[in-house]
C-alpha cells in the first residue's frame, strides 16, 4: 500500500477517501460523490500499477467532471462512476479525459523527460520501456501510451532513427 500513499494524499486534499473494495472481475474502480465529498473504491485484486492508475483515473473524474455536472446522479443525489473494461479503451469522452488526467498525474511530462535524459538508455533495448515504467510505478502499456501522447515514443525498429 506504500505505492498508493501519494495518491491517497492527493485524494484526501480534494475531500476524497480511498478504500479497497470487492468490485468483481470487470470493475477496476468507482467514484461515489455526495455533497461535494466522495469515496474512491478500487479493486485490490488487480496489480498495484493498475490500482494506482485506477485511483488517479477516479480523481480525474472528480476534478474534471464534478464541476460541469456530467456525473451520473442517482435518486439520492449521489454521483457514481465505475471504471471497467470500457474505460480502459477510452471509448467515451469522459473516460478519455479521466485517462489523460491519470496519465498526467502519474507521469508528469517534465518528470518523464527528465528521467528519460538521466537514464540515458538505448531505445533499441527491449527493457528500456520497462525501466521507465518501473520508475513511475505504472504499467508498460500506460507508459508507452503516455510517451506516444507526449511525442516521445521511438519505434524500436525504426531504420531512419539508426542512420
Amino acid at each position: 500500500r506504500d505505492l498508493l500513499a501519494d495518491l491517497e494524499r492527493v485524494a484526501k486534499h480534494l475531500g476524497l477517501s480511498v478504500q479497497p473494495a470487492a468490485l468483481g472481475d470487470n470493475v477496476s474502480g468507482l467514484l461515489v460523490v455526495e455533497n461535494g465529498r466522495g469515496m474512491i473504491g478500487f479493486s485490490d485484486e488487480h496489480p498495484i500499477t493498475r490500482q494506482r492508475f485506477t485511483i488517479a483515473h477516479e480523481i480525474g473524474h472528480f476534478v474534471m467532471h464534478l464541476s460541469n455536472g456530467s456525473l451520473f446522479i442517482d435518486r439520492d443525489f449521489s454521483a457514481v462512476y465505475r471504471r471497467d473494461k470500457k474505460s480502459e479503451t477510452g471509448e467515451q469522452l469522459r473516460e478519455i479525459e479521466a485517462n489523460s488526467f491519470a496519465a498526467a498525474l502519474l507521469m508528469p511530462e517534465s518528470l518523464v523527460k527528465l528521467e528519460m535524459s538521466s537514464l540515458n538508455f538505448d531505445w533499441g533495448e527491449e527493457h528500456a520501456l520497462r525501466v521507465l515504467a518501473d520508475k513511475f510505478q505504472v504499467s508498460t502499456q500506460a507508459m508507452s501510451l503516455r510517451l506516444a501522447k507526449l511525442g516521445l515514443l521511438h519505434s524500436f525498429d525504426d531504420p531512419v532513427r539508426d542512420l
